[in-house]
């Protein structure tokens, strides 16, 4: 499997042969304002520009909204998307909104899975502000609602390309029962969460920190875990970071799990530079094992820490 990250939570993953957008929103650099109620860390959202053309981000052969927020299907995703591909929503009341902006083919997902192109999705429940009374309160004000979802990954006899493990797609979460559920039900190999600790309210947090990944790193050192650091908007926490450079591309990691070492656990962040690097992990000295890992298509960071160790 291949997992490249685009910018915040637009990511592309290519599972048993199959190629998903995750998540689009596709405008420029602050086209829409900071998020209110927030820790603002910018000037409005995206806080970057997308390092690649949008007519590159078409080559799939399917689109998954984890749900309908902003940051997760915007306005230019609806307007540029070609109508054409297949989309997953996560609920009827989201897939009829999507077919009511001209997608033709748009299918739900479903927690006792469905099949696509040889791989079986599974929908799986997020905890994204919607059992906090503040957050639920302040979504309620703003009209937004409080569901998501998350995505299990699992290749079938059918499969372009054999896969002999599963991938979850964890979405906007904070570590919770949901999370545990899901890695207990699916015993997942790799696992990729959107962790830059976004808060809405400010002070209530809407998907994991730093200190949710730890956890779930103690709790399951057999797992390797993709956390999509980058994942940054106005809502998110003011960590200390530096500014990114402009010629930043994207990154990719490829899962070569005959390979993945034996009680130990291992954590890939996705930079766009060195410097980004330096400033986004400031925080996370808590793994002490570093390696960079440089490629074309950018560098990774990888932590990891032994499975008996403090973490």
């Amino acid at each position: 499997m291949k997992f490249q990250q685009i910018r915040s939570a637009l990511s592309i993953v290519e599972f048993a042969g199959v190629r998903f957008m995750i998540d689009p929103m596709l405008a420029p650099k602050n086209t829409y304002p900071v998020f209110p109620y927030t820790c603002v860390t910018g000037e409005g959202n995206p806080t970057t520009d997308l390092p690649v053309s949008l007519e590159s981000l078409f080559d799939v052969d399917a689109v998954i909204v984890t749900h309908l927020h902003l940051d997760h299907f915007d306005d230019t995703a609806r307007e540029v998307l070609p109508k054409s591909l297949v989309l997953f929503a996560q609920s009827e009341e989201e897939a009829t909104q999507l077919r009511g902006w001209g997608f033709a083919d748009v299918r739900v997902l479903l927690e006792e899975g469905g099949e696509f192109e040889g791989v079986r999705l599974y929908k799986t429940r997020c905890e994204h502000g919607e059992g906090d009374p503040v957050t639920s309160d302040a979504y309620d004000f703003m009209g937004f609602s409080g569901k998501a979802c998350g995505v299990v990954f699992e290749a079938t006899e059918s499969a372009r390309k054999p896969e002999n493990f599963r991938f979850y797609l964890a979405g906007d979460t904070v570590f919770c029962e949901y999370v545990e559920e899901a890695i207990a039900k699916f015993a997942p190999a790799v696992v990729a969460v959107n962790a830059a600790g976004a808060q809405f309210p400010k002070g209530h947090p809407l998907i994991m920190n730093e200190y949710d990944v730890l956890t779930l790193m103690r709790r399951h050192p057999e797992l390797k875990v993709c956390d999509s650091q980058k994942k940054r908007d106005s809502r998110s926490s003011p960590f200390p970071r530096r500014a990114k450079r402009s010629n930043s591309r994207p990154e990719t990691a490829e899962e070569s799990m005959s390979e993945r070492p034996r009680g130990r656990r291992t954590i890939v962040r996705f930079c766009q530079s060195r410097d980004s690097v330096d400033g986004n992990f400031r925080r996370m000295d808590a793994f002490p094992h570093t390696t960079r890992l440089r490629g074309a298509l950018g560098s990774a960071r990888l932590r990891s820490t032994l499975g008996t160790g403090s973490g």
